[in-house]
């Protein structure tokens, strides 16, 4: 709320032509933020199981080969992520390629292979 109140503050001073240019920063640098914690959320998924089958594993608790968005959001609390459900769900959306509402190995594998 700070930096979205420092932001308004800032830009009410400023051209239409100047907001416009601030709005396009704005969304750059949340985009930027966003990426930087979406390595950071991989690396350390990668350093509580190194090993993508571990992590896939510690997953899928009911060992059937997929991870529901329920297994989805305890591994995320079992590691220590600090994400609301809502954040959980979008990083499973993002994750979820097959668009099958629930996560698959190979899914996995090309979510933290990607640097």
């Amino acid at each position: 709320f700070f930096f979205v109140s420092q932001a308004i503050h800032q830009m009410s001073g400023l051209t239409g032509r100047e907001k416009n240019v601030s709005k396009t920063e704005s969304r750059k640098h949340r985009r930027q933020r966003s990426e930087q914690e979406l390595q950071e959320l991989k690396e350390k998924m990668r350093q509580t199981a190194p090993e993508i089958m571990d992590i896939f594993n510690q997953m899928d608790k009911a060992g059937n080969g997929v991870v529901t968005r329920h297994e989805f959001r305890l591994a995320l609390n079992d590691m220590d992520i600090k994400m609301s459900n809502k954040e959980k769900d979008n990083l499973m959306k993002a994750i979820d390629t097959h668009g099958d509402d629930v996560i698959h190995l190979d899914e996995l594998e090309e979510f933290l292979s990607d640097s």
